[in-house]
């Protein structure tokens, strides 16, 4: 029998696959999928020009670390 394993988006309520969802480093504290996190590096490093990128879980007051934005922001958002 197999399970499908799935989890709800804090930021946009989307049911997603687990695969879905950061894995490893701060994010993966917070059940926000990873479209969501590419989403909110894009619009915090492109629109806003922020250079610390603070963590997008509403409650949370940590910033993400080099790691994790490199490992999430699309390549032309990175380079910008």
């Amino acid at each position: 029998m197999s399970f499908n394993h799935v989890k709800v988006c804090l930021v946009c309520f989307r049911e997603s696959p687990f695969k879905d969802f950061p894995q490893t480093m701060h994010v993966a504290e917070h059940d926000i999928c990873k479209i969501c996190v590419e989403q909110h590096l894009e619009t915090r490093i492109l629109k806003e020009a922020l250079t610390v990128i603070p963590c997008p879980a509403e409650s949370c007051s940590a910033h993400l670390e080099y790691d994790v934005v490199k490992a999430y922001a699309k390549e032309k958002v990175f380079n910008e």
